[in-house]
């Protein structure tokens, strides 16, 4: 539920640009998105770079920047960056849709929207 989650407005709270990555050790990536809906995806590789989730109706792609990942759902495409291979998490950078229109993300020194 989303109590659970403090996206920065606090418990139960979000926005449309509350999205984020985590990224788990058993490979898998699970993609939080502005309902809290928790969507886990296979993680890409050079090999398969790209994962569909056919229930969530989403996809998972490696973009063409390292430690870059592309998330498609019907309401758009949302790009990440992974900070290290390392990390655990992947930070929105920005939201593009069909027609070629981009919303970047910027984030102040604390890692704040």
């Amino acid at each position: 539920s989303a109590v659970e989650f403090n996206n920065g407005l606090g418990y139960g709270w979000s926005h449309t640009l509350c999205h984020s990555l985590t990224f788990t050790e058993d490979h898998h990536i699970i993609w939080q998105n502005h309902e809290n809906n928790l969507i886990t995806f296979s993680e890409p590789t050079e090999s398969v770079p790209a994962i569909h989730n056919l229930l969530s109706e989403a996809a998972i792609y490696l973009g063409h920047e390292p430690n870059q990942y592309l998330v498609s759902s019907e309401s758009g495409i949302y790009h990440f960056v992974r900070e290290t291979a390392e990390s655990k998490q992947g930070k929105l950078l920005a939201i593009s849709d069909k027609y070629g229109h981009r919303h970047n993300v910027i984030y102040d020194s604390d890692g704040k929207l």
